[in-house]
């Protein structure tokens, strides 16, 4: 994966299998840099991430985490989550970001924004889906992943 130096996952995402809650640094990382550990045997939650940032082409450089500070994962395809920085909770709101959230709903992906320190996340659904039906999808993703994290 190349992340060219943006590190903002290793903070923000609650990585319990490295030790690293939500909000901390991960001990492997070398912030503004990297993984420390990548080559020699990074875990597979770390190396199977898929932010979005890597996975779609031509986004504006605005959009990369560690300058919106926001992390985009897609959950199934009809989902996108938005962990945002615990100290930029409102970064949903850039111009930016408004406008990609635009153009996914317009596409049909609903977008939900998270962040340790808010209560309830931001639930954007798309094509007339209801939350509840965009949390329970989530929700069975998150289970689905608990699973194949507890067969590993």
């Amino acid at each position: 994966m190349e992340c060219d130096g943006c590190t903002l996952c290793c903070e923000v995402l609650d990585a319990h299998w490295m030790n690293s809650p939500a909000g901390e640094w991960c001990k492997h990382c070398a912030a503004g840099e990297g993984c420390k550990i990548w080559d020699d045997g990074v875990p597979d939650d770390c190396r199977n991430f898929q932010c979005v940032y890597n996975e779609l082409d031509n986004l504006p450089i605005e959009l990369r985490p560690d300058r919106c500070k926001i992390i985009f994962e897609n959950v199934d395809g009809s989902i996108v989550l938005g962990t945002m920085h615990p100290e930029y909770n409102e970064a949903y709101k850039n111009r930016v970001i408004q406008n990609q959230v635009g153009l996914l709903l317009r596409k049909g992906i609903s977008v939900v924004f998270s962040s340790s320190t808010i209560e309830k996340s931001l639930v954007f659904p798309a094509n007339g889906r209801h939350i509840s039906e965009v949390w329970a999808t989530l929700r069975v993703r998150w289970k689905e992943k608990q699973v194949m994290e507890v067969d590993r």
